[in-house]
């Protein structure tokens, strides 16, 4: 049976241009067994693990056409600058105003001493905002 993680942002975060920003999820909604381990941070669960990933996002400001990537990263418990980059999704934004992206990992592992995050970047010319929330089912 696996375990579950489920965490959100609870105020908008800034998303300037061309900068990989990693998302603080600083809502917590179901952690059992406190994988979300800085309660309030970055890191939504701790190796050693196998995973399956979902992220919903809601993108504010920027214009229509504006593209973006979104990726996990593996980041060292030790030292978080030192960090491996999952699989990144393009996404463009297709109106002016909110635009939702939907990420998913379906199976993927962390290994022992290792954080998973989320990041992502827009490419536009202004900044914008996100919100969203994440779900993670986990074994060990």
């Amino acid at each position: 049976m696996p375990d579950y993680v489920s965490v959100g942002t609870a105020k908008p975060q800034a998303l300037p241009p061309h900068e990989w920003i990693t998302v603080f999820w600083d809502r917590e909604y179901a952690d059992g067994t406190g994988q979300h381990i800085d309660e309030g941070g970055p890191s939504i669960l701790n190796g050693p693990a196998r995973y399956g990933l979902t992220v919903g996002l809601t993108l504010d400001g920027l214009p229509a056409g504006t593209r973006g990537q979104i990726r996990t990263v593996e980041v060292d418990a030790q030292n978080t600058a030192r960090f491996d980059a999952g699989p990144p999704m393009d996404f463009t934004v297709g109106a002016d105003g909110g635009t939702a992206v939907l990420y998913s990992v379906p199976a993927d592992a962390i290994g022992e001493g290792r954080r998973l995050r989320v990041q992502l970047v827009q490419y536009g010319a202004t900044p914008g905002t996100f919100t969203g929330s994440a779900k993670l089912l986990y074994w060990r």
